[in-house]
């Protein structure tokens, strides 16, 4: 499974998504914004997609991205807060995993994991920038530390 996340690498949300796929030893690709995921989407090889965002990056362009992913049938899993609750029926219906809370994420990815729709990487992971995961890896003592958990 190709897996994009999109977003800062200084959201803790991002940060979190990367250490998690690592702890699962999902390889990932990352995006600093949609026009980039786009590109790596039509220019690259891929079987099983999973891209990983804040509503607020993934849902620019009045949220075609979201019929883009459902056209191609990739998969999208992307943070709301519940401050953009009214916004989310759209979202839903397009087939999008909505999450309120990073945790969340893991619960999605164990479900991905346990039916089979991903699995480990192989071989070396492509890289859209100079970004190296294992720079960003943290224990998840320290994620709850950061999150107030």
């Amino acid at each position: 499974m190709q897996t994009i996340i999109v977003g800062n690498v200084t959201d803790y949300f991002i940060h979190y998504a990367t250490n998690l796929l690592s702890r699962y030893g999902v390889g990932f690709v990352f995006c600093e914004d949609i026009y980039r995921a786009m590109v790596k989407l039509a220019t690259e090889p891929h079987g099983d997609v999973l891209v990983i965002g804040r509503i607020e990056k993934l849902g620019i362009e009045k949220r075609m991205f979201f019929s883009k992913i459902q056209e191609k049938g990739f998969r999208c899993c992307c943070l709301v807060e519940n401050k953009l609750a009214t916004e989310i029926k759209d979202i839903i219906e397009s087939g999008v995993i909505v999450i309120s809370e990073p945790v969340e994420l893991e619960k999605e990815i164990e479900s991905l994991s346990a039916d089979n729709q991903i699995s480990p990487s192989t071989g070396k992971p492509n890289k859209a920038s100079d970004f190296d995961q294992n720079e960003f890896l943290t224990t998840k003592a320290e994620i709850d530390a950061l999150l107030g958990d």
